[in-house]
């Protein structure tokens, strides 16, 4: 029996089969881990920037109320607050990401290649801050959306 080479052959043949069913099956949990593991990095990422945002909005709506003294320290806000969007942008849902597509639009103050960066202006602030304020409750909704899908 055991020196029989039709059992080897058998034998042989049943390996090689176990062999690519293990390593496609180490292929898909591969990509399974990585998926969900994303998904986890995107969901915990919101509420850190939620709190952010949310320290960051009052100190520019305050320098936004006394412009002409604190201009410079408005527009390093505005691009703080854009680079948080700009980062989270890929964790946020369906009805969150046309927002900050359009928030990053308003922030957007450089025209192209060749010419200079705009300065904005305090009634484009003043809108930017309008659309903050929906951006932010909209991630707050978000952000207990998730939670409540935690539990």
């Amino acid at each position: 029996m055991w020196g029989s080479k039709e059992l080897w052959d058998w034998l042989n043949q049943f390996g090689v089969i176990c062999t690519i069913l293990g390593t496609v099956l180490t292929c898909i949990t591969f990509l399974y881990v990585k998926k969900v593991r994303g998904l986890l990095i995107s969901k915990s990422r919101i509420p850190a920037v939620s709190i952010d945002l949310a320290k960051l909005l009052p100190e520019f709506r305050e320098g936004l109320r006394d412009w002409d003294n604190s201009k410079e320290d408005v527009i390093h806000k505005l691009y703080e607050i854009k680079g948080h969007i700009e980062n989270i942008r890929p964790s946020l849902g369906v009805k969150e990401r046309p927002l900050a597509d359009k928030l990053i639009e308003l922030m957007n103050f450089d025209n192209g290649f060749f010419s200079r960066p705009r300065e904005p202006t305090l009634k484009e602030g003043w809108r930017i801050s309008r659309h903050m304020v929906q951006f932010e409750v909209m991630l707050s909704g978000l952000d207990k959306d998730n939670e409540a899908a935690r539990i």
